[in-house]
């Protein structure tokens, strides 16, 4: 028996003249055969050991093929030798085949190098000259693929395998009327969820005319709890939401912790949506401090103070906890929305343990710029009063995201909260103005 197998590979029309690894991706593809009944000839003057060892060479023990069948990569040797001459250009050619075929395409970037470095060179292969620039190469393209998927952190070979998705709750918002233009699906920040966007969105609809998902968020409201939190993972639970519901080029947009999850979507999968709004962030990583996020440590420090202390029988007598580490009231009552009575006491509804071990993983930033870049138009809607998107942080906001456009709000970095009527301005001008132009 055999089945026809989808993997990225090149032909003629796609791989002559181009350098760009990202149009290779895209615009080409072809299938492969793999047969395992052990009868299928060898073809292109390779015999069918020699294919296996190169296969399992270039896997490694990242894969979970059983070579005990035989594999057979019709098309592949006259693809990479008839093709083109260039060495570099059949490198991207097996790179991209190797790692579509290996563990379930979502394999860490550390284990696909640590694979190709124990790779012996067939002299069909590789030529013992072109043995360097090759290595190089071959770590571009590795880290490229892995990046649509996983991020690029290579720090713990098994944090970016096989993300663990949750299946997100949402509510939805919809026109009085059917309507086929694009959905907008709404994603909130640290500690926020689903309901915190119904207003803006109720009015967004009349507005737009569409329908609008607004999303919990992994760890947040009514969505599932998982010990990860990070930004690969809250974009790929995003990623499977949009499949599931079957949404076609939905229009993204995310305050806070949820900007830098619409930005993980778009980087990851590309094609999934057709336009970005980040609410108050920046692609950049903010670990180091200087946007005022430490104090979310000190937050979750009184809330588990408040689950501590049975005796509080009042959000009041909570309040009276938060106002120790945080001034503002509006701050304090959007806290407590994620407290709970209970006979007990007050508990939190988020995993407050789970988030305090992820505010790095918040705060931070896994995708580079050289490797992921996202070419559809995205707005940055800035809070003027916030240090989240500071000028300093334009430039990295071009280098994976290059067709942005940036507009001012004056409030601080709960922009929509603070300045909804104008949130809702600045959003339902450049969606118009933008798909009237796309």
């Amino acid at each position: 028996m055999c089945w026809n197998w989808k993997a990225w590979s090149f032909n003629d029309e796609t791989i002559e003249g181009r350098e760009s690894i990202n149009s290779f991706w895209k615009d080409s593809c072809c299938s492969f055969w793999i047969c395992a009944d052990g009868k299928a000839s060898s073809s292109e003057g390779k015999s069918l050991v020699d294919k296996r060892r190169f296969l399992k060479a270039s896997i490694g023990s990242s894969s979970s093929v059983d070579f005990s069948c035989s594999v057979l990569i019709e098309s592949l040797w006259r693809t990479v030798s008839s093709v083109s001459t260039d060495p570099g250009t059949k490198l991207d050619a097996l790179c991209c085949f190797s790692i579509s075929y290996s563990s379930s395409n979502f394999i860490s970037s550390r284990d696909l190098n640590t694979s190709w470095n124990s790779l012996e060179i067939s002299s069909f292969l590789i030529t013992p000259s072109m043995h360097s620039c090759l290595r190089t190469r071959l770590r571009f393209v590795t880290n490229f693929i892995v990046s649509k998927y996983v991020g690029t952190r290579s720090d713990s070979s098994s944090q970016y395998r096989n993300i663990e998705t949750v299946k997100l709750a949402f509510d939805k918002y919809s026109p009085k009327s059917p309507t086929s233009k694009n959905p907008i699906v709404f994603l909130h920040g640290l500690f926020g969820s689903k309901v915190n966007n119904r207003s803006v969105s109720k009015q967004l609809v009349k507005l737009l005319d569409r329908d609008i998902y607004c999303l919990d968020l992994r760890n947040h409201g009514e969505s599932p709890h998982h010990p990860r939190h990070d930004y690969p993972s809250l974009a790929a639970d995003v990623e499977r939401f949009i499949e599931d519901n079957d949404l076609i080029d939905p229009i993204l947009i995310g305050h806070s912790m949820g900007a830098k999850t619409a930005m993980g979507v778009c980087l990851r999968r590309p094609d999934l949506a057709s336009l970005l709004i980040s609410v108050d962030n920046a692609p950049t990583d903010f670990t180091a401090g200087g946007t005022g996020f430490s104090k979310f440590g000190l937050y979750i420090q009184q809330l588990k103070k408040i689950e501590a202390q049975p005796d509080l029988k009042s959000l009041k007598e909570c309040d009276s906890v938060l106002a120790e580490v945080e001034p503002s009231l509006v701050v304090r009552q959007f806290l407590l929305t994620n407290m709970r009575k209970s006979p007990e006491g007050y508990s939190s509804r988020v995993p407050l343990d789970t988030l305090g071990k992820s505010l790095d993983n918040i705060s931070g930033w896994p995708f580079n710029y050289e490797i992921s870049r996202w070419t559809k138009p995205a707005l940055f809607v800035r809070g003027t009063q916030s240090p989240y998107i500071a000028d300093e942080y334009l430039n990295s906001i071009g280098l994976f995201f290059p067709r942005f456009d940036l507009k001012d709000v004056d409030s601080g970095h709960w922009v929509i909260s603070e300045r909804p009527a104008e949130f809702i301005s600045v959003t339902v001008d450049w969606i118009q103005t933008t798909e009237d132009d796309i």
